[in-house]
């Protein structure tokens, strides 16, 4: 029984994904270089982490660490800390004491620190921000104060009780950009200014054309990304990442991607989810009306479980 649930929550999770693009490629891991297509532009006025929402999140994650990352269940909101190795919540549940990773720093090159990450919660007020509505006066998780002590602790205070405090901090949400860059926002418009496992090579990228990339040697984390390098590539139809997608030109699609990313943060390691025809398992090379199925692969601790669901 525990099985067959955990392996529908593997196709049901991807299926969701995928149908709101309706499109998919082939996901090849083997390579150290990974290319995914996208019909939209995923930083089309900024870098800023802020402006977006999860629909963006596979790609700002190759470049921002969050305070925390999200893990299984989804339903229990549950976290793991990412920049934050510890952390404390009230009693009363209205503040919440974080200590931060003391090796982290900025594609700028300046740190990872308490300091900073008070300059981004103090953006709370902008509401050009909307993944920070939720923080600034009126919001359902608004923020009265934050405070430093030391070099790496935080303290959070919110004007009412929050049970679940640190998962407010996951997501976009959670990222955090640079002191310069939260203080100067307008830095954002023409590169990214984060900690995150890859920096973006300005050299070979092309805005609204093509994101180039590079991992970040330095990255606390890194050997939890396989690639060297991550390619994306946008399309200005879905039909033309399609027709990319059926000629071996991308490894995975941003709905694949965004569909194992949502996985990922519920405590699940995939090795590939796609969407193909039923009746010969071929690529969707466009709009199908035609009977689909979702094919996904993915493991929970030593369990590798391989499911399809029809859509």
């Amino acid at each position: 029984m525990i099985r067959s649930v955990m392996r529908r929550v593997v196709a049901v999770a991807a299926a969701t994904a995928l149908i709101t693009a309706g499109f998919a490629g082939v996901a090849n891991a083997a390579t150290k270089t990974l290319t995914i297509g996208d019909v939209s532009d995923p930083a089309p006025t900024s870098y800023n982490p802020y402006s977006f929402s999860d629909a963006q999140a596979p790609f700002f994650e190759a470049l921002y660490d969050q305070l925390f990352v999200r893990t299984a269940p989804a339903a229990a909101r549950g976290v793991k800390g990412s920049l934050v190795t510890k952390y404390t919540v009230a009693d009363d549940k209205k503040s919440i004491t974080m200590t931060l990773r003391d090796n982290v720093r900025f594609a700028d090159g300046s740190k990872v620190d308490a300091a900073t990450v008070k300059a981004n919660l103090d953006r709370r007020a902008d509401a050009t921000l909307p993944s920070y509505a939720k923080f600034g006066a009126g919001g359902t998780q608004e923020i009265t104060s934050v405070t430093t002590s030391g070099d790496f602790g935080v303290t959070v205070n919110f004007k009412a009780a929050q049970p679940n405090a640190p998962y407010e901090f996951t997501g976009p949400s959670g990222f955090i950009v640079s002191k310069a860059a939260a203080k100067n926002p307008n830095l954002l418009k023409s590169a990214p200014y984060g900690s995150g496992p890859y920096y973006l090579d300005a050299n070979k990228s092309i805005k609204a054309n093509t994101y180039r990339f590079q991992r970040n040697p330095a990255h606390w984390n890194k050997a939890a990304y396989p690639y060297d390098v991550i390619i994306y590539k946008v399309f200005a139809t879905a039909q033309a990442q399609a027709n990319a997608s059926a000629a071996g030109q991308l490894d995975v699609t941003a709905a694949e991607a965004a569909a194992m990313d949502a996985l990922r943060q519920r405590g699940w390691a995939p090795d590939y989810i796609t969407l193909r025809r039923q009746h010969d398992l071929s690529p969707v090379s466009g709009p199908c009306a035609e009977p689909l199925v979702v094919l996904g692969a993915a493991k929970l601790g030593k369990t590798r479980l391989i499911d399809n669901l029809e859509v």
